[in-house]
C-alpha cells in the first residue's frame, strides 16, 4: 500500500507545480522551505558545481539509491564517492535542474532534468529523497 501511494505522489508531482517554496534566484531554497527541502537543495548546488565531498556531505553514511521501486543501485558514501566521482570527472558540465518540486514532510520529491552530458543525452527523471536527521537516507529514481 506504501509503495501505490508513493507511486502516486510521484505522479501527481511530475504533472504539478511546485508544492514547496521556490529556490530563490541564486538558486538557494526560501527561508521559508523545509529542513528536508534545504538538504536536498544544498545537494542539488553542489551536485551543479561538482563539488563531491559537499554533495556527499549531504548524504546519511546508510545512504541506500534504488531504481523505483526497489533495485538497489548502491548504498553507502565509499560507493557513491566512486560513482559519482567516475560521473563528475566523465561529465564535468553536468547540471540538473528541477522542473518541479514537492515537499512532504521528510521527502521531496523533484522533477529533474540533467543536461551536460558528454554523450550530449539528456535525463529527465523523478527522484524522490527520504531525509532523516538533517542527511538523505534513501532515494529512489524514476525515470
Amino acid at each position: 500500500m506504501r509503495a501505490l501511494l508513493l507511486a502516486t505522489v510521484v505522479l501527481l508531482s511530475a504533472c504539478a507545480p511546485s508544492a514547496g517554496p521556490a529556490p530563490s534566484a541564486g538558486g538557494t531554497p526560501a527561508a521559508s522551505a523545509s529542513p528536508a527541502e534545504q538538504v536536498v537543495q544544498v545537494q542539488l548546488e553542489a551536485y551543479n558545481r561538482r563539488d563531491l565531498e559537499g554533495f556527499l556531505a549531504t548524504y546519511s553514511p546508510e545512504i541506500r539509491i534504488y531504481l523505483h521501486p526497489d533495485r538497489l543501485l548502491m548504498s553507502g558514501l565509499d560507493q557513491m564517492r566512486k560513482e559519482y566521482g567516475d560521473a563528475f570527472t566523465a561529465n564535468p558540465d553536468g547540471r540538473a535542474a528541477i522542473t518541479s518540486r514537492m515537499v512532504q514532510g521528510n521527502y521531496v520529491i523533484d522533477h529533474e532534468h540533467v543536461t551536460g552530458q558528454a554523450d550530449g543525452r539528456e535525463i529527465r527523471a523523478v527522484a524522490i529523497y527520504e531525509v532523516r536527521d538533517g542527511k538523505i537516507r534513501n532515494v529512489w529514481f524514476i525515470g
